[in-house]
């Protein structure tokens, strides 16, 4: 299996495994089919929607990052997680205007 490294200055995104998808729009990170990922030091405010999408992922971890949205914002959910299993947040700032994990 090869590892894949997603980094700018502070944060980073890594994967090990043959499925990794990345897509990172404005303010958003949407992991699919990722194994043995990695999100550090993430920070996104004010997103259009969800700031992180995880969708079939296994055992990752999410840490150091700040989601922040105003609570009148609509549909800006903070992680949304979905068909995953072993997914840890550690030691992080969620404050979103609808769903915060």
């Amino acid at each position: 299996m090869t590892q894949t490294r997603i980094t700018t200055d502070t944060p980073s995104i890594s994967s090990v495994g043959i499925y990794f998808c990345v897509c990172m729009d404005v303010q958003a990170i949407t992991l699919n089919r990722c194994y043995r990922f990695q999100i550090k030091g993430y920070t996104s405010i004010n997103p259009a929607r969800s700031h992180i999408t995880l969708t079939s992922c296994k055992k990752g971890i999410i840490s150091n990052i700040r989601l922040i949205a105003p609570g009148e914002s609509p549909n800006t959910d903070g992680i949304d997680i979905s068909a995953s299993r072993d997914i840890q947040v550690l030691n992080s700032f969620i404050a979103t205007g609808n769903v915060l994990i």
